[in-house]
């Protein structure tokens, strides 16, 4: 899964749709219907050589109730969601002054906040937003956020949920399938509720409480005529019995349907992700993973007899790999970051399998794995401003892929953090990577660019150095 910020989440359901003749945007061009989507569920999102955005990032607890309205007079507009087309590399350019052109407003609510989210279904940009409200008492409650959509054109703006009992470890997600987007949310009381968003229809079809974990199909990118698999058409989730302390792992139709447990266990289990047709999940800490062929056999493929925690002989840190085409939904593992007390190190494990990959100078800083696509991954190290890319080349050994090889390290930025306001926002497609930053002279985070592709990467003209291009409109 993209990393990304997770947050709160119980829903009302709202039906008003709001249009403001005032205030409508029907922009020209735009994406095909069937071109392909790249990047769903952070920042920014792209469909065909559109690029749709967050243009910068504010701190939802300076929003007041009657702040992030929609309205072209919005003090909040800069904040808002912006597209742009992409240059013939993929990238944005500027004019000789140094200024971004052709950038276009697509929504004036607030899209660039610590719980950001913007999705595209089929014509659709579907984006997460904060706002505050007043309790009887007149006491600001701050955090809260609400699901709207636009058409990619900027027309037919609706306000589809609001949302509300914040908790850091509560969690949300959408999917598409058959053509029906599905938003799955965990609430700080642990009750997962499933909405179903057809057309201009919507209604609850999951309610489950006490569920400890949950986890969809990681749908981050979207190629036109390729369909879901069965196994993704599910909503995950584990629970415990309060009365006999067993964990189960369980599955629901995302439509809706009865239960049914996958695994059970005397231990915690958690589930983690769902993705190259897999569902990976911890049991005490141990990540494990169930694929289609062997659900019915409840034996769950294991990727190493270490638990995933931040003390010594321990993965602190771990990516799952992606899948490859025509592996026979072969896995290809996870990469962990391996600490033994003294020294860390990147490991490559797959159910029996362990290599160590040597790219690290200094094996006693702390290594932070960002992202993996294919088959690279990125990563940072303590005390170090880059961010490093290494490419894996893997073989099959006994029906199982191992790394065979791997590139050295490249460096995609050589001054980078990921962090804004003491919040990790880091997002990534299949082209780039993006971060909120001040640039000299900024008083505002803007979203930025970077190029994953070396060969095409922002170069300072002055220092040589990778750097990060800003890809939105700035405030006067």
């Amino acid at each position: 899964m993209k990393k990304k910020s997770i947050f709160l989440l119980s829903f009302l359901l709202v039906f008003s749709v709001l249009l403001f003749a005032c205030n409508a945007i029907n922009l020209s061009g735009g994406p095909a219907s069937n071109d392909s989507i790249y990047g769903n569920g952070g920042s920014a999102v792209v469909k065909g050589d559109y690029l749709y955005f967050a243009n910068a990032f504010v701190d939802y607890n300076s929003i007041s109730n009657n702040d992030n309205k929609y309205d072209d007079g919005s003090a909040q507009k800069i904040y808002g969601i912006y597209r742009t087309k992409l240059n013939q590399f993929g990238g944005v350019d500027l004019n000789d002054e140094g200024k971004r052109e052709g950038v276009e407003l697509v929504t004036y609510n607030v899209g660039g906040f610590a719980y950001a989210g913007l999705y595209i279904f089929g014509d659709y940009l579907y984006y997460a937003t904060p706002y505050t409200v007043a309790t009887n008492t007149g006491e600001l409650t701050y955090g809260l956020v609400r699901i709207d959509r636009v058409r990619l054109n900027g027309t037919e703006h609706e306000e589809i949920y609001s949302i509300s009992n914040y908790s850091a470890e509560a969690s949300y997600d959408l999917v598409s399938v058959d053509n029906i987007v599905y938003i799955a949310s965990r609430d700080a009381d642990n009750k997962l509720i499933v909405m179903a968003i057809d057309g201009g229809n919507k209604r609850e079809v999951i309610n489950v409480d006490g569920a400890t974990s949950f986890a969809v199909f990681e749908q981050n990118n979207i190629v036109a005529g390729e369909s879901v698999q069965e196994i993704n058409k599910y909503v995950y989730y584990t629970r415990q019995d309060s009365d006999t302390s067993t964990y189960y792992l369980c599955r629901r139709l995302l439509s809706g349907g009865d239960e049914s447990v996958i695994f059970r266990s005397s231990s915690e289990l958690l589930v983690e992700s769902v993705k190259n047709n897999r569902i990976y999940f911890t049991e005490d800490g141990v990540l494990k993973s169930f694929g289609q062929d062997n659900l019915s056999t409840y034996i769950p493929s294991v990727y190493a007899e270490i638990s995933i925690s931040s003390s010594a002989n321990s993965i602190t840190d771990y990516l799952i790999l992606d899948a490859s085409i025509g592996s026979a939904n072969l896995d290809r593992g996870i990469l962990g970051v391996f600490y033994d007390g003294t020294n860390y190190s990147i490991t490559y494990y797959n159910n029996g399998i362990v290599r160590e990959i040597g790219v690290l100078s200094d094996t006693t800083k702390e290594v932070t794995l960002l992202a993996t696509q294919g088959n690279e991954f990125y990563y940072q190290v303590a005390d170090d401003t880059a961010l490093y890319k290494c490419t894996l080349n893997f073989s099959i050994e006994g029906n199982r892929y191992t790394v065979s090889d791997y590139s050295e390290p490249v460096v995609i930025a050589t001054e980078f953090s990921y962090e804004v306001n003491s919040t990790e926002m880091f997002d990534f497609d299949n082209e780039r990577i993006f971060v909120y930053s001040q640039e000299d002279g900024d008083t505002l985070n803007y979203l930025h660019m970077l190029m994953i592709d070396e060969q095409v990467s922002f170069v300072d003209e002055t220092e040589g150095s990778i750097i990060s291009r800003y890809i939105g409109v700035k405030q006067e």
